[in-house]
């Protein structure tokens, strides 16, 4: 799997699933990435979905875990689970999910490895907030650490392009970019059910009904039954969209791409997903910056539903959701 960057996908399917409403007659467009979220968005039944990345490594990867799920599930769970994480020679050695090590060896080693472990084996999520408050966030943004400057997020894997806009938002430290949103996070959702940061803090999953949706075992059958609605494609995005028909899609979902491109080409991306989102579509994506807008007469921004999905969002990697809906005429 060398060439694999995006090993595990880094935003929440959950935020995906209620933003775009997803129905049984609904056709997607999503960004494969690690194909995590398509096969979690697979399990709310849609017609169909297309999934599509201009990296060959990842489209690859994607068919990998169709064609395990073809086979049964111990094979999924051996390369895609807890066996997996545990193994050096895996799928999560590589990219950027091979930096999260360092990371959860810098919590163990700033916050006290006592102290990760209470917080990981909290009771209820009351006492989780108390642990995090009282014993892991004074270590974790101690004198040094809350200067590091926001550059030190590159080494995490964010793009470049996405530091600018945070430098424009007077966003110049890492504390002052994550500080507020971790906490929320790691306060206000129970670290178990939280896949995203339960890796960072324990090198894992919880277990494999805490995995992502598509990693548990009571979906596999399922998974089966509706694989054969994806379809996997290798390509550039705007590239696809100029020669896909007018109202071909009533979901996409982005990912944080919109944020990776230069103005001229984001504008393009939206005009095309004016042309072939059908009427009532919804468009989802991350933004780590705050403040990203698109101009569009026909794409209407939900600001209310934005608001409270970039408040559910269990990653903390970005500081909004933006959720968008083309008008009915």
């Amino acid at each position: 799997m060398k060439g694999v960057y995006y090993n595990q996908v880094w935003e929440d399917p959950e935020v995906d699933g209620l933003g775009l409403q997803i129905g049984k007659n609904d056709r997607l467009l999503m960004v494969t990435s690690a194909g995590c979220n398509v096969l979690n968005l697979l399990l709310r039944e849609p017609r169909s979905i297309v999934a599509i990345d201009s990296n060959l490594h990842q489209q690859r990867l994607f068919a990998h875990k169709l064609k395990l799920i073809e086979g049964n599930y111990k094979q999924l769970w051996e390369e895609y689970g807890i066996p997996a994480q545990a193994r050096q020679s895996s799928i999560y050695s590589y990219g950027a999910y091979s930096r999260f090590a360092w990371i959860h060896q810098f919590l163990k080693r700033v916050c006290g490895k006592s102290n990760v472990a209470a917080f990981l084996e909290a009771q209820s999520l009351e006492e989780q907030a108390d642990i995090y408050r009282n014993l892991l966030e004074p270590r974790l943004w101690n004198p040094v650490v809350r200067h590091f400057p926001l550059a030190f997020a590159y080494v995490c894997g964010m793009h470049w392009r996405q530091l600018y806009y945070a430098s424009r938002a007077r966003q110049f430290t890492l504390m002052q970019a994550c500080s507020k949103r971790l906490r929320e996070v790691l306060t206000g959702f129970p670290i178990r059910k939280n896949y995203f940061w339960h890796q960072m803090f324990a090198g894992s999953y919880a277990s494999n009904v805490d995995a992502p949706e598509y990693l548990n075992p009571a979906n596999f059958h399922k998974l089966q039954a509706l694989s054969s609605r994806v379809e996997n494609r290798h390509g550039n995005l705007l590239d696809y969209l100029s020669t896909a028909p007018a109202n071909s899609f009533d979901g996409v979902a982005l990912l944080d791409v919109p944020e990776f491109l230069s103005p001229p080409r984001r504008a393009s991306l939206f005009q095309s997903l004016e042309r072939v989102c059908s009427p009532g579509a919804r468009i989802l994506f991350r933004s780590f910056a705050p403040g990203m807008k698109i101009q569009s007469d026909v794409l209407r921004f939900q600001s209310e539903q934005s608001i409270q999905l970039s408040r559910i969002e269990r990653t903390a990697s970005y500081a909004s959701v933006h959720l968008y809906k083309k008008a009915m005429t």
